[in-house]
């Protein structure tokens, strides 16, 4: 997808009230970003993988300020900076990784996120963008 591409789908999307107001000019730069945490999770899965888990599914948006919505209010599944506390994420980790795995007190994201490699769990988001949970289109 291009950046012409991406803009054109995100105003799409806005208009038809799908999506959170972000600004035009930061959408193709949140897009890149997490594409780049998507390569770096998935550098972790090796070629001795014997088994891959698809999951295919989109996060609900963690936007408490509708207006706009804040960079450190978003919650991607792949982003090691982010919490590991939200049910899209802790899902997951508790079917695909051992109970010791997770039950670790104050775990790591980037240790879970590497744990879930190892055991072949990729997640593809359906969209490319957070859209609010009460839209035809969710």
């Amino acid at each position: 997808m291009i950046e012409e591409e991406l803009k054109e789908m995100y105003k799409f999307c806005l208009g038809k009230g799908w999506v959170h107001n972000t600004p035009l000019e930061s959408v193709w730069k949140e897009f890149q970003h997490r594409n780049k945490c998507f390569e770096n999770y998935f550098q972790n899965i090796t070629e001795e993988i014997e088994e891959i888990h698809i999951l295919i599914g989109e996060a609900p948006p963690y936007y408490p300020n509708a207006e706009f919505p804040k960079p450190e209010n978003r919650k991607y599944f792949y982003d090691a900076d982010q919490s590991h506390n939200t049910g899209y994420f802790k899902e997951p980790c508790k079917h695909f990784l051992k109970a010791e795995e997770w039950g670790i007190e104050n775990p790591v994201k980037k240790d879970l996120l590497i744990e879930l490699a190892k055991n072949g769990v990729i997640i593809f988001d359906i969209f490319p963008f957070p859209v609010f949970q009460s839209t035809d289109i969710r």
